[in-house]
């Protein structure tokens, strides 16, 4: 099973939600989004392991960041905040459906994040900001 299925379930979970396209509307992105956009979401990996059984491989369990992040010129606090509150409604508790595997995955969140992100920018005067939580998701081999 190739785990990066893993990845491309829970990107395209998030990319089918009209509401959160309304709120974040630049997009949900694995690792960065591209040039020139301002609110959207980015699902970034954190960190994975593999949990054996008897027989071998019996689960993956992968955690990643899930933000909703704004430039400081098109977004309020608030944008963010409902961002966040969406990203968690829809997957904090969810199943997704990894290509190749036995059966579906669960998503539970197990930490929040919030604060400003160092990026770099030609205009001293943008800032960057995110809220979010860290997710788990546990896929059966």
């Amino acid at each position: 099973m190739d785990s990066a299925a893993i990845d491309a379930a829970l990107v395209a979970y998030l990319r089918v939600d009209v509401t959160l396209a309304g709120l974040l509307p630049d997009g949900v992105w694995l690792d960065a989004a591209p040039q020139n956009s301002e609110v959207y979401t980015l699902v970034r990996l954190v960190e994975s392991r593999d949990e054996g059984t008897f027989d071998g491989r019996g689960f993956e369990v992968v955690a990643y960041e899930v933000l909703a992040v704004g430039m400081s010129r098109a977004i309020d606090g608030a944008t963010l905040a409902e961002g966040a509150a969406r990203i968690d409604a829809l997957l904090d508790g969810a199943q997704v459906q990894p290509v190749g595997y036995p059966g579906p995955a669960t998503v539970a969140r197990v930490g929040r994040i919030r604060g400003a992100l160092d990026l770099a920018d030609e205009d001293r005067s943008v800032r960057w900001f995110r809220r979010g939580g860290v997710y788990e998701v546990m896929a059966p081999n």
